[in-house]
C-alpha cells in the first residue's frame, strides 16, 4: 500500500524535475525557413542554406527489382 502512495510523488517529481526555464521557447533570436515539396519560389532561399543542407543532408535511395515488388 505504501508503494502506491509514494508512486504518484515520484512520477510528480521526475516530470517537474525535467521541467527548466531552458525548455521554454526562445523569441526573436531565431528565424529560418520551411522548404517542402510545395515550395516554388526558390529563389527566395539564401544560397547559405542550399550549401549548408548540401554538406550537411545525407539522402539515400534504394532500389529494388521490379519483380520483386510483385506478390
Amino acid at each position: 500500500m505504501r508503494i502506491i502512495k509514494v508512486f504518484p510523488i515520484l512520477i510528480a517529481f521526475v516530470i517537474m524535475a525535467g521541467c527548466t526555464k531552458e525548455d521554454e521557447p526562445r523569441t526573436g533570436e531565431v528565424s529560418g525557413f520551411v522548404i517542402d515539396h510545395t515550395s516554388v519560389k526558390l529563389s527566395a532561399i539564401p544560397s547559405m542554406y542550399i550549401e549548408a543542407a548540401k554538406e550537411n543532408l545525407h539522402i539515400a535511395y534504394s532500389h529494388t527489382s521490379h519483380g520483386s515488388q510483385l506478390t
